[in-house]
């Protein structure tokens, strides 16, 4: 819920209906800072370090919420 109220764009430019839309910039943003994680397991099994499946699956965890929220607030059309 909360990541779907900053993809949205909560407090940004109005609508018609109340709802508001996120700029296409502020959800770029979103995406890069929580795939983070997902990139750091990556460069680590790239120099040697094995993480193991659940730490890799918990450091994909926001980016995997981040991409869910975004689909979300696109089906509900507050993305354009």
């Amino acid at each position: 819920m909360l990541l779907w109220t900053g993809v949205s764009g909560l407090g940004r430019t109005a609508r018609a209906g109340g709802a508001r839309i996120a700029h296409p910039v502020v959800v770029r943003r979103i995406l890069i800072i929580t795939a983070l994680p997902t990139v750091a397991t990556v460069a680590a099994s790239w120099l040697g370090w094995d993480a193991g499946n659940v730490a890799r699956w918990a450091l994909a965890l926001p980016l995997g919420a981040t991409i869910a929220a975004v689909i979300a607030a696109v089906a509900a059309g507050d993305l354009r």
